[in-house]
């Protein structure tokens, strides 16, 4: 999973604590919690064409998309499916770091990605302590998984 151009630190990146701080996502957390997410955060940077991670993979990390856009895409039936496009402001990786799972889908940058990318288990901690927070990433896998079933015909 080192295919990223860089990797920096979010803590001291002003730039994107202020996107973390603007995230539906995270809109509610008090300053001590914001904390804790910008220091186990980093910012990295991946090339067009490249793989995040891929369908199976154990990696246990959540995005946010800063700049660019990834394609999300599943093998279904023998054959590669592109379940969507996320653009600025999309989260991906829920799925795996709520229920600790091996990853569902590939996701592979469209366009070079700048992103914000936090340790499952940082989230996993943050939504035990804080059901509103908890409750919206729960939201957006449920919303994942029914747009993912109705591409697949399911």
């Amino acid at each position: 999973m080192d295919a990223w151009q860089t990797r920096t630190p979010l803590e001291g990146d002003m730039a994107a604590m202020a996107f973390v701080e603007s995230s539906i996502l995270f809109q509610g957390l008090d300053a001590a919690q914001l904390a804790e997410v910008y220091r186990a955060g980093a910012v990295v940077v991946y090339g067009p064409g490249k793989v995040i991670f891929e369908e199976g993979a154990n990696d246990d990390l959540l995005f946010l998309i800063v700049e660019g856009s990834v394609s999300v895409r599943k093998v279904h039936d023998n054959r590669k499916v592109e379940l969507a496009t996320l653009e600025r402001e999309a989260i991906f990786g829920e799925m795996s770091v709520l229920a600790k799972r091996q990853r569902s889908a590939t996701v592979m940058t469209r366009t070079e990605v700048r992103l914000i990318a936090l340790p499952g288990d940082t989230m996993r901690s943050m939504a035990d302590m804080l059901p509103k927070f908890g409750r919206k990433l729960a939201g957006l896998m449920a919303g994942r998984t029914k747009d993912t079933d109705k591409k697949l015909g399911g």
